[in-house]
């Protein structure tokens, strides 16, 4: 074999290598810091505005709106890689011109809305630029109490190869 096939080889192998220890990297660390949350845990009001707004007692209707905000991320613009898309995460100005207009959206049916559910909702996460939508929510919705539950909290997500998603923290706010 002459020296050059050699060093090609072994350059080969050392990139397979390379690669291999990486994935058992991630894998490792995935299988150590997945998230496990309990099977039911009490969220507690982290907001109670003194000025909350009262149900009438008397009405037997309540109004909710439910509505996966996507993370602030997602909109007409968006081509998200885990429904077949190219994008990981989208840019700052376009999670920006988003939260203003799930802010506004809020803001316009808070009179009307007895609760609000909300999915998707960041609260330092990269695909959000590590905003925290919770705070902005609840600062819109002030004249109503808030909660917050955690369905999915991870330091690092290894996935796409070429751009990881990084980390997030998000969940339900109610």
């Amino acid at each position: 074999m002459n020296k050059t096939l050699k060093i090609v080889l072994r350059s080969i192998g050392i990139l397979v290598g390379l690669f291999l220890l990486y994935l058992v990297a991630v894998i490792g660390y995935a299988m150590i810091y997945d998230f496990d949350p309990p099977a039911t845990t009490v969220s507690e009001i982290d907001t109670a505005s003194q000025n909350a707004r009262s149900l009438a007692t008397n009405d037997s209707t309540i109004t909710l709106l439910t509505w996966n905000i996507g993370f602030m991320g997602l909109g007409a613009e968006s081509d998200f890689f885990y429904d077949g898309g190219e994008m990981v995460y989208m840019s700052e100005e376009v999670v920006n011109k988003n939260r203003d207009g799930v802010l506004t959206q809020l803001s316009h049916w808070k009179e009307e809305v007895d609760f609000f559910l909300l999915q998707e909702v960041d609260r330092d996460s990269k695909r959000s630029h590590h905003q925290n939508e919770y705070a902005a929510i609840g600062q819109e919705l002030s004249l109503f109490n808030a909660s917050f539950g955690t369905n999915y909290k991870v330091d690092y997500i290894p996935i796409p190869l070429t751009k990881p998603l990084g980390k997030v923290w998000s969940g339900v706010a109610t």
